[in-house]
């Protein structure tokens, strides 16, 4: 790829991001967001790990991987507290994805598919709207799109990257089972081997001290604080027609647990909380798929217009922003198709991450997690926009 192409890719989607975060450029608050965001658990971690802890008021903050925390104390020990700095950073990320993104599409289907797939990931409005928060999508989205790059031809560095993504954000553990199961598809025992190895290594030590502090080596008790914070309330929503709160208070009965919020900080106690929670689930199937379907609408074609209001309000910018992000969906969902079908067996494996990443967080879904799928899909319309574009001319 020429290198004005990778200039004019890489300023298009700095300016389109800076653009789209301007208030939170402005106004550092912005980034934090209303009080109820996780952006808040974030920083204090993150002000916690500059003193050398990893805590929350006297707690071991169990609940989080230390990824984007970490990444938050470097910003700050760095340049400085103010939250404008990770956004800033955040910004220039989605420019390096949008490069990755060229440079992957140029090498599968040339010059002209590797500019429309950078520029389809530069103007990526979910990524682009969260490199304006103090949240894990902007760095996540960035080490996952870096870990499958190398994939298919280097699995010992793309299992380690990938390795770094589960440290921000669990999620990366399907990530990197889908690039595994890849070459165990394609019966290359070594390099599915070589990408699981690797993909151990970035959590080993983190895994070490959970054992050592908390008792139990795991990442994180996210996935089990899942099951009883957001699975199973709304899967009781559906089953009685209640509202949020009102299920998690009839669940901290059903469940035996008091404070559930207090048991997701508790490794032990998680798991046991957990598996209550899936027997409740299995008692109500029906109930629980209704609120899964929900749960991957919201994720596949959610608007987001509560992160679109934290930053612009009810302003016109708000409800384009909104439409561009609906039409952006529509039109590389559609296109992407193509693209992954010129990959065959490499397509097919994205397109099984972006459904991953989509369909896995069930009932607690939401369009934030269409985040790290914009790139794949980016690089899938790039590549299917060639191809259409070919099979025109060659029908005339």
């Amino acid at each position: 790829m020429r290198s004005r192409d990778i200039v004019i890719i890489f300023a298009v989607s700095v300016a389109f991001r800076t653009v789209l975060v301007l208030p939170a450029l402005l106004d550092p608050s912005v980034a934090l967001g209303p009080t109820h965001l996780d952006t808040h658990e974030y920083y204090a971690l993150a002000q916690s790990i500059t003193h050398g802890f990893y805590e929350i008021g006297g707690i071991d903050w169990v609940l989080r991987p230390p990824g984007y925390p970490a990444f938050l104390a470097a910003v700050d020990m760095t340049l400085g507290s103010d939250p404008r700095f990770a956004v800033i950073l955040q910004v220039l990320l989605g420019g390096l994805v949008a490069i990755l993104v060229a440079l992957w599409a140029t090498r599968a289907a040339g010059q002209s598919a590797g500019l429309a797939a950078g520029m389809l990931a530069g103007l990526a409005p979910v990524t682009g709207l969260f490199s304006g928060f103090l949240l894990t999508e902007a760095l996540f989205t960035a080490i996952v799109a870096l870990g499958l790059l190398f994939f298919r031809k280097r699995p010992a560095l793309s299992g380690f990257i990938l390795g770094l993504s589960a440290l921000v954000k669990p999620t990366g553990i399907y990530v990197a089972a889908v690039a595994a199961l890849f070459h165990l598809v394609k019966k290359d025992w070594a390099r599915a081997g070589l990408l699981s190895v690797a993909f151990l290594l970035p959590l080993l030590p983190w895994l070490v001290r959970n054992r050592v502090v908390n008792g139990k080596a795991i990442l994180s008790t996210q996935h089990e604080a899942t099951v009883f914070l957001y699975a199973a309330p709304y899967t009781m929503i559906e089953e009685r027609g209640i509202g949020y709160e009102e299920a998690l208070a009839n669940l901290s009965d059903t469940l035996a647990c008091p404070d559930l919020q207090a048991a997701a900080l508790d490794p032990e106690l998680a798991g046991e909380v957990a598996s209550r929670g899936m027997a409740y689930i299995l008692r109500h199937p029906a109930a629980y798929s209704i609120a899964h379907l929900k749960g991957f609408l919201r994720g596949f074609y959610g608007l987001g217009r509560d992160f679109t209001r934290m930053l612009w309000g009810d302003s016109p910018m708000a409800w384009a922003i909104v439409l561009f992000g609906w039409l952006y969906a529509l039109c590389t969902y559609a296109v992407a198709v193509w693209g992954f079908a010129r990959l065959r067996w490499e397509g097919l494996a994205l397109a099984a991450v972006v459904f991953l990443l989509l369909f896995l967080p069930g009932p607690d879904g939401s369009f934030r997690f269409r985040a790290p799928a914009e790139p794949i899909l980016a690089l899938g319309s790039g590549i299917g926009l060639m191809s259409l574009k070919d099979r025109l001319f060659r029908q005339r």
